[in-house]
Parts: C-alpha cells; sequence; structure tokens
C-alpha cells in the first residue's frame, strides 16, 4: 500500500489518500490499483463513505506507486504504474524483455458533488517528445485514415468532442497491421460506455484471460465537450478522458507492429471542437559499446 496526504485542487483541505493493488477482482476481473480517500491519525487510516474506487479502468495498470519529496504544488502527487497483470504477466510472448511502466501520472484530488476522486493525467514533460504533428479535421464521416501522418507504434492523439454535434452512434481509433491483428478503441454515444477490444490484437494461446473482453467501462460525466487523449507505444496504449477522471491502460503483442491508424464514426458525424495527432520521439537510449 501507498499512502500520502494530498490538498483537495479546489480548496485548501487536506485528505489522505491509500492506494492499495488487488491480485484479485479488478476492473477487468484480474489485478488493478484501487484508492480509498480518507483520514489518518498517525495510526489508523479511516476511509469515507465512497470506499474503494479504481484508478485505472483498465487491464494494465498495477502497484501504482508515488514518490515523496518531489518539488510539485501539494495538490499534485507523482506517480508510475507497473503494466501488466499477473492473470498473464508470466506468459506473455515477449523476449527479452517483459512488461514495462506506464507514463508517470500527475494525480489530483477533487472534490464534487459530495465525494472525493483523484483524476490522474500525464506529466507534461511527455509533450517534450512531440515531433511531427498535424491537425484532425472538425467533422469526420466513416473513417479516416491516418497512417500516412502518425505512426500507431509511437504516436498520440488528442482531441475534444462536441457531444451535441455528433450524431455517431459510435466512434473511435483503430490500429492494424497487415497480418489482420487489430485492437480498438470505441466510444457508444448511446450508453456512454468506452471500451477496448484487444481480442484480435495478436497471436492467442499463451492465456486465455488476456483476450477476455472487451473491457468496457463509463465515459466520465460531461458536458457538452469531451476530451480524449491516447498514447501509442508499440506493444501498449494509454487512455485519459474527463481530465483524467478516466484512465484505461491496455497492452498487447502484435506478430509485427501497428502500421494502420483510423479515426472513425459509425451511422453518424463525429464532431470535434479541435484535436491533433503527433508522431513521438523515442526514450530509448543504446548504451555505447565497451
Amino acid at each position: 500500500p501507498d499512502l500520502f496526504p494530498i490538498r483537495v485542487a479546489e480548496s485548501r483541505e487536506e485528505k489522505w489518500v491509500l492506494l492499495v493493488s488487488m491480485q484479485q477482482q479488478g476492473p477487468t476481473g484480474g489485478t488493478g490499483t484501487s484508492y480509498f480517500v480518507g483520514d489518518f491519525d498517525g495510526t489508523e487510516f479511516m476511509a469515507d463513505s465512497a470506499g474503494q474506487q479504481w484508478l485505472d479502468k483498465g487491464a494494465d495498470n498495477y502497484a501504482f506507486v508515488t514518490f515523496d519529496n518531489v518539488p510539485l504544488p501539494r495538490h499534485q502527487r507523482l506517480g508510475i504504474g507497473w503494466m501488466s497483470n499477473w492473470q498473464y504477466a508470466q506468459q506473455v510472448p515477449t523476449s527479452p524483455w517483459r512488461s514495462a511502466m506506464t507514463v508517470p501520472r500527475l494525480l489530483e484530488l477533487h472534490h464534487k458533488d459530495g465525494q472525493y476522486s483523484l483524476q490522474a493525467t500525464p506529466v507534461p514533460a511527455l509533450e517534450s517528445l512531440r515531433d511531427s504533428g498535424v491537425d484532425l479535421p472538425l467533422t469526420i464521416t466513416n473513417e479516416l485514415d491516418l497512417s500516412d501522418q502518425i505512426n500507431p507504434a509511437l504516436g498520440e492523439l488528442d482531441f475534444q468532442i462536441d457531444l451535441q454535434a455528433t450524431t455517431a452512434k459510435a466512434f473511435g481509433v483503430t490500429l492494424s497491421n497487415s497480418m489482420g491483428e487489430w485492437v480498438s478503441i470505441t466510444v457508444d454515444t448511446t450508453d456512454k460506455t468506452v471500451a477496448i477490444d484487444r481480442t484480435h490484437s495478436g497471436p492467442k494461446g499463451f492465456s486465455e484471460a488476456f483476450f477476455e473482453g472487451p473491457h468496457r467501462t463509463a465515459l466520465p460525466t460531461a458536458g457538452s465537450v469531451l476530451d480524449l487523449r491516447l498514447l501509442l507505444d508499440r506493444a501498449s496504449l494509454e487512455l485519459f478522458s474527463g481530465n483524467g477522471t478516466l484512465n484505461m491502460t491496455e497492452v498487447f503483442f502484435p506478430q509485427m507492429a501497428y502500421s494502420n491508424i483510423t479515426l472513425w464514426a459509425h451511422d453518424g458525424q463525429l464532431v470535434l471542437t479541435g484535436g491533433k495527432g503527433f508522431n513521438l520521439s523515442s526514450t530509448w537510449k543504446t548504451l555505447p559499446s565497451q
């Protein structure tokens, strides 16, 4: 467990947050990182009535840990998670590496409608990795192929949806390769959910639990505009929405890196108030030979 004090973003009130990593019964059935908000007297932690909540609704953000003595405002806390799940962590088809970490995230505690909630967003320093970018069109009908402009194996999409003007019953993003492997992120505007489907993301056989899904959760409560930010790597995606109210982290293992990325709308138009796509520079550093 990780226990730390943090100031509520909207006030000077200070609360304590207890992060608890769960081995079972996480948001997708396996492991996950939960949290409780409450008070601590130096000996005993007393959780508020809201009880257990989840830091990430995806399958692959476990054992999230935060850092002390980081020079941040008192309403922020820096942390990072292990990007895997004990349902399949020891069977994933990777070599010579096994598992990675999430991007560093800023935690903020908010108080709304009588309830406290943690919001997690990528640290601003990640924007320094943005390389070439492209403005997204404000209206999308059917399918927009971004493969020639954005690398789905090392890229980012950041856009805002006009929910009042959007008529599409569903919209989303699909990553794919020439081998017929794919991952999709789907927003259903009727039931107000977002789902990540990795059931066709790569070769099966190493774990039945990995290919269960799609993983679906409710969209964050929003006004007329919904924000979506998607960070893409060769074997993972990290989705943020509602200013960090919703996080979903998922890994996948295609035989060949995804080379195609499409933004699509079904049964109507997707209308944006703004949006950009970016290619990202790699943080991987090769050590010089000895």
